[in-house]
């Protein structure tokens, strides 16, 4: 109500005058305002963390300019540079007081960290693997190793100082420095014990490392894996030491030995009378001293001395416990010997021999006892045997001497027949002594009477001879002189299946066949004998006196003679007439065999006209297998008589003839099953009708054993996610089809060439089947692989992810790894 107000805001005001009469006057006024003052910062964040290359511009709108600015850094500039990472807070002021504030987040990248890994170690031969594995920074890295490398991993290193320096996408860098450790030296050494006793093989080593990285595993050249090993012979052994990172050392021992031990014993005799002690020395050499000596006696020093005749035995043992043993025979000074000179008794059973003593030595006289009781220097009268001679000097001294008396060989004979008696009843024979041993001349004398070596116009009988050495001694033997035996008469009856006349081989005999003998005798008699042939077709008669003879052989039902006399063996021709069956007349004198009279017989073939078909061709996949059976698809047809088979094999393609096909034992059978082959072989059935010769052969069935297939993969057992990864299959054959399975997750999932690019799209384990196919055998591959996403293996480009405002308003955005 006052003409005057103050505080006010932006608007439209209306005042109403109102004087003393009562009128109005109203007035309206529009306080207007300044725009609104806005503050809009724009940080500009740092390139590297813990850099101060940040910077922030203000922009403002509205108010009343000019504007003044105050930084919470104390800055009054409207922008701010050389900033490090942090929050900065601004005041504008525009020219009517307004205020406005704002502040702004410089921010900054992670930092940019670096590690290295190291894999392996330097003594494999891959050697160490080192792995570059970086965090922060704003990616892609960029990788540059001192030795050139731009990869985040390096293969292959070995002992030596590597640095590498990774590079961001803002050019911030870092760099880390390792170094690779040479290989430690692995010291090995051995503790040994040589062998105690040449030969004994109880030697022993022991080895021992140090260095490098326990545990260590040993190999020594006797193939044993124990650091100590035992019962070792003399000889150089090797050890190899590797301990935990692969890292090796060898050292080498040589187990020694003794030389052989030996041991020589000497004597000296003793007296007979005792007056003088023997004595005995043992020589040791070789194993190991010093030396103990242990006699039979209790002695035990390397000589013996004061001993008594008699045998003295010595352990000589070496300080490693070895041994010999030897002996010594103590004698008697100027020894009593005697021997016997002796006289063998003339023949066996006779007692006309004798013995003379010699006796040297010892001191006279002497006196003598011999086994047979006597005692002076000779004895006679003795027969064949064993006897003694005990001789005893004046001092006591003894000797005893064995001898044998052995008759002088007593004389032998045997008698021969030097002609035998030629026809029964005869005196013609004749037999002759042989006599030996003994001492010749000898004289004869028979039972007959006669006294020469040769008897003769003998009949039947037995005759005996006494034979008289030069000596004396006596043999006698004896002979039984015969009558000639009775002659004999047979052969066979053969199926001459070719009808060619001869006895040719593999031709059957023919059983129960009659044969009739007729004939006189050599004294006018008639004589008829028959007989019938066993299952081999033979037959014989026997005995037969003497006479002349023809034989009659009677034709089975159905068969026909086979034509005579073909050739000049009566031994392998049939000597039957066709038409009568008969042979000719033929003599026979006593003891007379002949075994040729033969008979040929054959029937009528009727053979088949078609030998039929037989089937079974396969391939088999390599050697060693069984192949299925041939069977017949087409019988045989044509002939009359039961089918005869014969199943042949060849080894040896075509052309064929009787020299490639080999017949198959017991195959008379139409069908045939084939044992395991190992090369390709060739089948043929071979026909014909009961009594004929000729086979008829069918077609030619083949067992083919063809190659084997070859599986192999080539390509890598460990491939990276969405990384192409190439598998080559090994030449499979020139006829072989290529089949790949790589898993659901694979693209492709098959593939049907001999090489394959295939991707995975997940990590994990997967497995590659390769089936080969070449001329039907098949063979397969398998090959586990693991799919991995590590950064380790894999090379991972990274990637981008861009955030902007959605809308006018200012927007803050702050990144946080899950």
């Amino acid at each position: 109500t006052s003409p005057e107000i103050t505080g006010l805001t932006a608007g439209s005001y209306t005042v109403v005058v109102t004087d003393a009469a009562g009128c109005t006057l109203s007035e309206t006024v529009v306080i207007a305002q300044p725009p609104l003052l806005t503050l809009f910062l724009q940080p500009t964040d740092l390139d590297c963390a813990g850099d101060s290359d940040g910077a922030i511009s203000s922009t403002v709108n509205g108010g009343t300019p000019p504007y003044s600015y105050l930084w919470d850094t104390g800055d009054t500039d409207p922008n701010l540079s050389g900033l490090t990472a942090g929050i900065y807070a601004l005041t504008v002021t525009d020219a009517n007081g307004c205020t406005v504030e704002g502040s702004a987040l410089v921010d900054q990248p992670p930092s940019l960290q670096l590690e290295v890994q190291l894999q392996g170690n330097v003594c494999d031969p891959a050697g160490v693997t080192a792995a570059a594995i970086v965090n922060g920074g704003t990616p892609p890295y960029d990788y540059l190793w001192s030795t050139g490398d731009h990869s985040a991993t390096l293969t292959g290193l070995f002992d030596g100082v590597y640095s590498v320096t990774v590079t961001d996408a803002n050019d911030c860098t870092v760099s880390e420095t390792i170094v690779i450790d040479p290989a430690p030296v692995i010291v090995v050494s051995i503790q040994s014990t040589d062998i105690s006793c040449f030969g004994a093989g109880d030697g022993s080593a022991t080895a021992s490392a140090s260095g490098g990285t326990a545990p260590y595993d040993y190999v020594w050249n006797t193939g044993e894996m124990t650091a100590a090993i035992a019962g070792l012979e003399a000889g150089m052994y090797t050890v190899t030491a590797t301990d935990a990172n692969g890292c090796f050392g060898i050292a080498t021992v040589t187990i020694g030995e003794p030389a052989a031990l030996t041991l020589e014993v000497s004597s000296t005799d003793a007296s007979c009378d005792g007056s003088i002690g023997g004595t005995a020395t043992a020589a040791v050499g070789g194993g190991t001293p010093p030396y103990s000596y242990a006699w039979s006696n209790g002695g035990s020093s390397a000589t013996i001395t004061g001993l008594s005749p008699g045998l003295y035995t010595v352990t000589a043992t070496d300080a490693n416990g070895c041994f010999l043993t030897a002996s010594a025979e103590i004698g008697i000074n100027n020894t009593l010997e005697a021997s016997v000179e002796i006289l063998n008794p003339p023949c066996a059973g006779s007692a006309n021999g004798a013995a003379l003593a010699v006796i040297t030595g010892g001191t006279p006289p002497y006196d003598l006892m011999w086994s047979t009781g006597d005692t002076g220097m000779q004895v006679d009268g003795l027969s064949a045997g064993n006897y003694s001679l005990l001789v005893e000097d004046a001092l006591g001294c003894q000797v005893v001497v064995e001898f044998d008396l052995i008759a002088v060989e007593t004389p032998t004979c045997s008698i021969a027949i030097t002609h035998p008696i030629s026809v029964p009843g005869g005196s013609d024979g004749e037999v002759t002594v042989t006599a030996s041993g003994g001492t010749p001349p000898y004289t004869y004398l028979w039972n007959t009477g006669g006294t020469n070596a040769v008897l003769g116009g003998l009949s039947e009988g037995v005759y005996s001879v006494v034979v008289t050495d030069a000596n004396g001694c006596e043999t006698s033997c004896s002979v039984s002189l015969g009558d000639p035996p009775a002659a004999k008469v047979g052969d066979k009856v053969w199926f001459d299946q070719n009808e060619n006349g001869l006895q040719d081989p593999g031709e059957p005999g023919k059983g129960n066949v009659v044969v009739t003998l007729s004939g006189n005798d050599d004294q006018g008699n008639p004589l008829t004998l028959s007989t019938v042939t066993d299952a081999a077709g033979m037959y014989l008669f026997d005995p037969i006196p003497p006479g002349t003879y023809k034989l009659t052989f009677v034709l089975p039902q159905g068969y026909h003679f086979t034509l005579p006399n073909v050739g000049a063996n009566d031994e392998v021709d049939s000597d039957v007439d066709t038409l009568t069956g008969m042979t000719t007349f033929f003599t026979l004198l006593d003891g007379d065999c002949i075994l040729s009279w033969d008979a040929g017989i054959f029937i009528e073939c009727v053979n088949v006209t078609n030998p039929g078909q037989i089937a079974g061709d396969e391939v088999l996949c390599g050697p060693g297998n069984d192949p299925g059976p041939i069977v017949e698809v087409l019988p045989p047809s044509g002939g009359v008589g039961a089918l005869e088979y014969l199943w042949m094999k060849s080894t040896i393609g075509g052309p064929f003839n009787q020299n490639t096909w080999m017949p198959i034992p017991n195959s008379n059978t139409p069908n045939y099953d084939p044992p395991v082959i190992y090369q390709t072989t060739y089948y043929i059935r071979c026909v014909r009708r009961e009594n004929c010769v000729l086979y008829l052969e069918s077609n030619i069935v083949t067992k083919e054993v063809d190659s084997i297939a070859w599986a192999e993969i080539d390509g890598p057992n460990v491939v990276c996610v969405d990384e192409p990864a190439t598998y080559t299959a090994a030449f499979g054959g020139a006829n072989a089809t290529y089949h790949w399975d790589f898993g659901p997750n694979a693209d492709p999932q098959t593939a049907d060439t001999p090489t394959a690019q295939v991707v995975w799209d997940g990590f994990g384990v997967a497995t590659i089947v390769l089936t080969v196919v070449n001329d039907g055998c098949t063979a397969t591959a398998v090959l586990p692989i693991s799919i991995s996403n590590s950064p380790i293996y894999c090379d991972d480009p990274g990637f981008t992810i861009t955030a902007g405002p959605a809308g006018p308003e200012e927007v803050r955005v702050s990144w946080q790894a899950a």
